[in-house]
């Protein structure tokens, strides 16, 4: 498994990944501890201890939505919807982020994917971050239809002015309510300082 996808991570390592300098890091890994047990944000490895416990082992890619969690929070998000938008961009591959053309309704597509991918498009993010230093924005659109009034929480992931597959999808009769823009280069720096480019027990290599 890629070092980006690898649970390599305790939930405290993972704290001090996203913690901002004045932030008490003890509530940063109860906030952890919440994203996974409440929220059911991230999904870490259970591995047994020496006792009848068990413990959970975090990947960097998780401390990458671990960081995003905290984000919106801080800017005041609440709305389930909106988090799981993220997550699940961070989380899940796309058909259209290797065919971008693909749309609904299509053959799918043939071959096996890019064996050269990693896990997850947050430790993709992460590892071009680490080998080429590329700017990364998650946008979070609130769309709702026109006729039926419902709505679409959708994230795309841009790298400077190019999105990850095709960016956020628009739908016949959607409208654009609002588009909230995280920038994340500066959580992929402090991330990859603490886990990809430091050794130790915690590092990746």
């Amino acid at each position: 498994m890629d070092p980006f996808s690898a649970p390599s991570l305790k939930r405290s390592a993972v704290a001090r990944a996203i913690a901002h300098p004045t932030d008490d890091v003890r509530k940063v890994s109860g906030a952890i501890l919440n994203m996974t047990v409440r929220n059911r944000f991230l999904h870490p490895e259970e591995r047994p201890t020496a006792g009848k416990k068990t413990e959970n082992w975090y990947s960097p890619a998780d401390a990458v939505k671990a960081g995003v969690v905290l984000h919106l929070w801080a800017a005041g998000f609440s709305n389930s919807p909106t988090f799981q938008a993220a997550i699940d961009r961070l989380g899940l591959w796309r058909v259209t982020d290797e065919n971008p053309t693909w749309k609904p309704g299509d053959p799918d597509p043939e071959g096996e994917p890019n064996p050269d991918r990693p896990g997850s498009p947050a430790a993709f993010v992460l590892r071009d971050f680490c080998e080429t230093g590329g700017n990364w924005t998650l946008r979070i659109d609130v769309r709702r239809n026109a006729l039926t009034g419902e709505y679409r929480h959708v994230a795309a992931l841009i790298r400077e002015d190019s999105a990850m597959g095709n960016a956020v999808t628009e739908q016949e009769g959607e409208v654009l309510l609002s588009a909230h823009l995280l920038p994340l280069t500066g959580l992929l720096a402090q991330i990859a300082s603490h886990t990809i480019f430091k050794g130790g027990a915690h590092g990746t290599h």
